[in-house]
């Protein structure tokens, strides 16, 4: 299961929640993609789990109790073997920066991530903005059966570091993605718009670009084999 841990719901998991986890993948130390509690949580009841971080991130979790030898750190397209060798984790290039104050911007590395099965891939976009590296990536390492991008700073202004939804689309055709999960939306207002804006506007823009979209509800699961009906349950949504 690949997720950045504060993403994962609305809110924290109880002990009870959380899936059996082959490995856990962080894109940055953000506190929005790197939570303390969650992560103290996971490891607790599941000592045998490993994190997989870019350079610099494990120092974050070993000062939060994680022992060294459960943190792989990799710098990018470098690649880590989980669950059993089935799955390689190759860390790759991302448009973003760093850090947890003002005084240590950029002094740990980000990175996106790819997920590749004997039957499948996956890419995990993270938050970063738009770069000519997704081709890169998607020659490498792709074509993929998901592509996991973030939408949810949904203004012109943070486009240098955040994809929006009209980039999404753009990253997931230079990658060579078929079924686009749309990520870093809904959970949190980020920018000064409608927290429901960018999931309206990749719907409005997907059918016209080609693109299949897969948008469960925030901690619902979904089967890459079969995946569910675009349904716009934000409509639901107070």
């Amino acid at each position: 299961m690949l997720f950045d841990p504060v993403w994962a719901r609305r809110s924290s998991p109880s002990r009870e929640e959380l899936p059996v986890l082959d490995a856990v993948v962080i894109s940055h130390d953000h506190y929005d993609h790197l939570d303390r509690q969650l992560i103290e949580r996971g490891a607790g009841t599941q000592p045998e789990v490993i994190f997989h971080v870019p350079l610099g991130v494990g120092a974050h979790l070993e000062e939060w109790g994680i022992a060294a030898d459960r943190t792989r750190e990799l710098d990018l397209w470098e690649e880590a073997s989980v669950a059993r060798g089935r799955v390689r984790l190759v860390a790759a290039p991302a448009r973003h920066f760093s850090g947890r104050c003002v005084l240590d911007r950029n002094r740990t590395l980000w990175a996106s991530w790819v997920a590749i099965g004997k039957r499948r891939r996956a890419y995990f976009g993270g938050a970063g903005g738009y770069h000519r590296q997704f081709i890169e990536i998607g020659a490498r390492l792709g074509p993929f059966d998901l592509t996991m991008l973030e939408i949810g700073v949904n203004h012109p202004g943070w486009g240098a570091i955040h994809l929006r939804p009209e980039n999404a689309l753009r990253a997931h055709r230079a990658l060579g993605g078929k079924l686009l999960l749309p990520i870093h939306w809904g959970a949190f207002d980020l920018a000064v718009h409608a927290w429901d804006k960018p999931i309206r506007t990749l719907e409005a823009a997907a059918p016209t670009s080609g693109v299949e979209l897969v948008v469960p509800r925030i901690g619902e699961l979904a089967c890459l084999s079969n995946p569910p009906a675009l349904s716009p349950w934000w409509d639901q949504v107070d």
